[in-house]
């Protein structure tokens, strides 16, 4: 009855609040790989001229593509055209979760006695503009743009976008990595949900299985926050099984720094089905903004 009279609720307010989107944008056919190989030397160029030493090159290419003390956020569109865009943090301060930055660009709409959760993102394309300037200077440096970068990502649906447009030789130079994000309790309430907040279980597991492919990572740290659906408060409501489809799956993942941060204790018994553990475990909370984000 409890379970019926739930997805009831729920089906309630999504027809209510439709799901924020932004304007669709025609794709461009996609074009092939760019090439690897040499071209134009630029030997008449002085950047490139035997008086300019490489190592300063590489110093002006990583001033100006890479920033280990703000994210560089990688956000999928929500307009079905599979685009994803990339900011760099402007909301370094914000102590609630990752995923709630401004820079995500969710906001709130308020007309006189309603209020409407609203998104529109605008990706900051012109972080690129020096790799695509010249052939010469992207081959020189593309590492550097995911060697020197903490890439933040919200969510299943984050990683596995972010794997979609990568590829391999770049997915495997990554090193700094921060995941960010929430899930509801018990499980069965929400296996496959679509919108986030919260997180979906089924995609979940399969995110994670594409961090393990990262070879190059240094350092990867996960926010979760757990909350049971009718009882916010209490920890003690959040079921094992759920804390297991959770944690279970980063096991699997290794980097000489892992660090998981959760707002709840994990209880012993799932401690103890999770085994040896590739991660170590935090608790902490963060203030949640239940205004902008409500659950």
């Amino acid at each position: 009855m409890g379970l019926w009279l739930f997805r009831i609720l729920r089906s309630n307010r999504r027809a209510q609040c439709p799901p924020p989107t932004n304007s669709p944008k025609p794709q461009a056919p996609l074009r092939p790989p760019i090439s690897r190989e040499p071209r134009n030397e630029q030997t008449k160029c002085p950047l490139f001229s035997p008086n300019f030493p490489a190592e300063l090159r590489i110093s002006i290419y990583e001033a100006v593509l890479g920033d280990r003390h703000r994210f560089m956020h990688v956000i999928p569109f929500d307009d079905e055209s599979n685009r994803v865009g990339r900011r760099r943090c402007e909301d370094m301060a914000c102590e609630g979760p990752t995923w709630q930055h401004k820079c995500f660009g969710t906001w709130l709409e308020r007309r006189r006695s309603s209020r409407k959760r609203k998104f529109t993102f605008h990706s900051s394309d012109q972080i690129l503009a020096l790799l695509l300037s010249c052939h010469r200077i992207y081959l020189e440096a593309i590492h550097i743009l995911y060697t020197a970068n903490t890439f933040s990502l919200k969510g299943a649906r984050g990683i596995l976008a972010f794997n979609s447009v990568t590829p391999q030789p770049q997915w495997h130079q990554i090193r700094y990595l921060n995941v960010s994000t929430i899930f509801l309790t018990p499980q069965r309430y929400w296996p496959e949900h679509e919108r986030f907040p919260p997180d979906n279980y089924c995609q979940w597991s399969t995110s994670c299985e594409t961090l393990q492919n990262l070879r190059g990572l240094r350092s990867l740290h996960v926010e979760i926050i757990v909350w049971d659906t009718h009882e916010r408060e209490d920890s003690t409501a959040v079921e094992d099984d759920a804390l297991v489809s959770i944690l279970e799956p980063l096991n699997h993942v290794s980097a000489p720094l892992f660090e998981i941060e959760v707002n709840i204790a994990i209880p012993e018994t799932v401690l103890e089905r999770l085994g040896k553990r590739t991660f170590t475990l935090v608790v902490k909370s963060r203030p949640y903004d239940r205004i902008l984000f409500p659950l």
